[in-house]
């Protein structure tokens, strides 16, 4: 009757081969077969079932379990304490463990219902397998933690399987290399106390900014710690003798030899020239550490505040930013600082600047308490006024230098690295033909050498390379387990 159906002619019938009409057959499966279908291969291609038996009967945690469950026998609590903590966790979920074709798996549930698997009871001969599979194959991708952990839980189970994941990416160099921290180092807050005008120095160059007619490139700024007096030049090139003149003939020459001069570690700033001129003058030359900008955050705000000043009145005209340069330096010299609460003018010259919009009010341009013709009085007024407004500044510093650093120490990450101590270090090196976007963002292990302070360490970042001075919030601990000939050579 069913030929009959399928192919239009009686069974007996003898049935041309071209006349066969061909129809698909479902094999049909219970909702037994149907749940075994489901059960996870434990590796393809690795293990035959009768391997995966033996080393879970080997297994010095499985073992005990994989006999109690052929017998089908549970024992009792008492009887499970000389075994290890893994059996005995084994032990206490005894129900959603099952022997399916001669192997341990234990039945998962999701919380939400959604789907119901099992996973295979990982022996401790597979683990580092398993690991190296799901998470540092190419198919694995070396995704984070939390993926990783619910990408292993779809097939396997073992006892503190993920405590073992986060050590194996903790320890995995290719995430060390290549991705951020959690929680990124940081150190406190150093600081850089001053008392009096020109006790220290900030210079930085700004640029490369689209070149002028007159063929300026670059702004050099001059900053003084104290009274946050400012000077700003447009500049060519960022040479050392551009640098050095400029220093030396508008600076120094004007307001006296400040007793220090701090700058990064540009060209022009550690070249023989510089190193020169501070040694004749007594100038005590301090840098920052490498690619940090916050070492030198003196300068650097004040690089935001003038790049935002030029661009109020450029009108569109970029290659034109060098012609008002004075005028803008001059107004920030003239408004009181948010740290002084004084104006630069009136501490580093004792008094304030006439201004344009002064002019208006011709009645007000003399002040009545100035009107002393003696020279000797005058200069008396002069140095008085100084001292109270450097006394006034000094406090006003004091307050704003602690509550700053309160504020950026809530948020330290401080980790205290110890000679000996591998590390990774961050990479900010820029190469011709490289995307920065696609090398790795730290290179490593490097060897720390020598602590400097609690912000800067001495590190060794190969065999062949000179040992550079780095800042703590460059590096961050090396928890892999790589370790280089030449680590293992070097004597600190």
């Amino acid at each position: 009757m069913l030929n009959q159906t399928i192919t239009g002619q009686n069974k007996d019938d003898p049935v041309p081969n071209n006349e066969i009409i061909t129809a698909p057959i479902c094999m049909v499966k219970t909702r037994q077969q149907e749940k075994d279908q489901n059960i996870w291969t434990p590796w393809e291609g690795g293990h035959s079932e009768t391997e995966l038996h033996k080393m879970q009967e080997n297994d010095p945690d499985l073992g005990p379990l994989l006999k109690w469950k052929e017998s089908g026998h549970r024992p009792t609590n008492s009887d499970i304490q000389q075994n290890s903590a893994a059996t005995r966790h084994y032990w206490h979920i005894w129900d959603s463990i099952v022997i399916i074709n001669g192997l341990l798996y234990k039945n998962f549930s999701r919380r939400d219902g959604v789907e119901d698997h099992t996973q295979f009871l990982v022996p401790f001969l597979l683990k580092r397998e398993i690991l190296e599979k799901m998470h540092n194959s190419l198919l694995s991708g070396h995704l984070g933690k939390k993926k990783t952990k619910a990408k292993l839980s779809q097939r396997y189970y073992w006892y503190e399987m993920r405590e073992d994941i986060d050590i194996w990416i903790s320890q995995c160099d290719i995430c060390g290399a290549n991705k951020h921290p959690h929680k990124s180092s940081r150190a406190q807050l150093g600081t850089m106390p001053v008392g009096a005008p020109l006790d220290r120095l900030a210079t930085d160059f700004l640029g490369p900014i689209p070149t002028t007619p007159r063929g300026n490139k670059f702004i050099l700024t001059v900053t003084d710690y104290f009274t946050k007096w400012v000077e700003v030049f447009p500049v060519k090139d960022q040479t050392a003798v551009v640098c050095a003149q400029l220093i030396l003939n508008e600076v120094i020459c004007r307001f006296g030899s400040p007793l220090a001069i701090h700058s990064d570690q540009g060209r022009a700033y550690e070249s023989q020239i510089l190193q020169e001129l501070c040694k004749i003058l007594e100038i005590r030359k301090t840098r920052t550490s490498p690619r940090n900008p916050k070492c030198n955050g003196q300068t650097e705000r004040f690089n935001r505040s003038i790049v935002s000043m030029i661009k109020s009145y450029l009108r569109g005209e970029q290659t034109n930013w060098d012609m008002n340069l004075g005028c803008l330096a001059g107004a920030y010299r003239a408004s009181p600082n948010e740290s002084t609460c004084l104006t630069p003018n009136i501490l580093m010259l004792g008094r304030e600047v006439r201004l344009p919009y002064e002019l208006i009010h011709k009645g007000h341009l003399l002040d009545p308490n100035e009107a002393d013709t003696s020279w000797g009085n005058h200069a008396l007024k002069i140095k008085e006024r100084m001292q109270r407004a450097h006394c006034v500044a000094r406090k006003h510093l004091e307050v704003t230098c602690k509550r700053r650093k309160d504020y950026y120490d809530n948020k330290t990450n401080l980790y205290e690295y110890k000679v000996s101590d591998k590390v990774w270090y961050r990479n900010e090196i820029k190469r011709e033909g490289i995307c920065p976007k696609l090398q790795p963002l730290f290179i490593g292990p490097c060897l720390v050498t020598k602590k400097i302070n609690d912000l800067n360490y001495e590190i060794q970042m190969d065999g062949h390379s000179k040992r550079k001075v780095v800042n703590h919030d460059k590096l961050k601990p090396y928890n892999g387990q790589s370790h280089p000939r030449w680590i293992k050579k070097f004597k600190v």
